[in-house]
């Protein structure tokens, strides 16, 4: 039979306490190559135009940024499987001052669309896995040394 929490020895609870953690970040661990493994790449493009302060010019400037998006995207949809309803635009323009003092307008074009490919290969994937797997056992020997070195952090306490 088990013994209950308030009943253990702080080496018994130090001890459950390091399985519990071990446990638990395997399951994050398995979670995230989870999540990595159906994060699909996203493709995205920025295309500026400067304008004078005329309705006329600022029409012509966002009117190419955009076409210039479109085509980008055109030719992205030939090489790239891209997912349906997943494209989106961001049209902005913004003040500013040329170097005369003159009022002009920085007209921007964005976009961003994901593909149907992986984000990360699977080398890639266990790379991050291995490596968060080091941090994650760097915590908890930090929070709870195991067995042999539970005595060393102990007495470096009492010595300091």
């Amino acid at each position: 039979m088990a013994k209950k929490l308030k009943d253990m020895t702080e080496k018994e609870l130090n001890e459950y306490n390091r399985k519990r953690k071990i446990r638990q970040d395997s399951r994050d661990l398995k979670a995230y190559a989870q999540r990595m493994r159906n994060t699909m790449k996203n493709y995205g493009k920025k295309f500026d135009a400067f304008a004078i302060n005329q309705r006329k010019s600022r029409e012509l400037a966002l009117g190419a940024c955009a076409l210039k998006a479109l085509d980008s995207v055109k030719e992205l949809m030939r090489t790239k499987r891209l997912e349906p309803g997943t494209l989106y635009f961001v049209i902005s323009e913004s003040p500013v001052e040329d170097e005369n003092g003159k009022k002009a307008f920085h007209c921007s074009v964005m976009y961003s669309v994901t593909s149907f490919e992986p984000a990360y290969t699977e080398e890639e994937i266990q790379k991050e896995i291995g490596d968060t797997f080091e941090k994650m056992m760097r915590e908890t020997d930090a929070l709870y040394p195991p067995e042999g070195k539970h005595e060393e952090a102990e007495s470096e306490k009492e010595t300091v």
